[in-house]
């Protein structure tokens, strides 16, 4: 193609090998559990239901404004070995929850 004699040339189109990304997951996953939702802690070896204990950390945003001084506090589930972890709304529901998961299994 000519445009008042600039000759305009097409791109040229390369095939590039992909990389391959290595993806990483953890050993469980929680979702964002629902308002009201407590998460459960299921030992594996005694059967044993409790509420699982959080670590919490007070955490300083450097922010301009109304907002410079806010703190948010995050919590940080302490994981325990051979436990599994459920967010429900009581103890029943996470029974009935921890038996579906261990029926897939099966």
């Amino acid at each position: 193609m000519k445009l008042e004699g600039i000759e305009i040339k097409k791109d040229k189109v390369a095939i590039v090998a992909q990389a391959e990304i290595i993806k990483q997951q953890a050993d469980f996953e929680i979702r964002r559990l629902q308002k009201g939702h407590i998460l459960w802690q299921v030992n594996l070896e005694t059967g044993a239901i409790t509420p699982a204990v959080y670590d919490t950390v007070n955490v300083e945003l450097s922010r301009l404004g109304k907002e410079a001084n806010l703190k948010t506090v995050k919590k940080k589930v302490i994981m325990q070995k051979d436990c599994i972890y459920i967010g429900a709304l009581n103890i029943k529901n996470a029974c009935i929850k921890f038996e579906k998961q261990a029926k897939k299994l099966m």
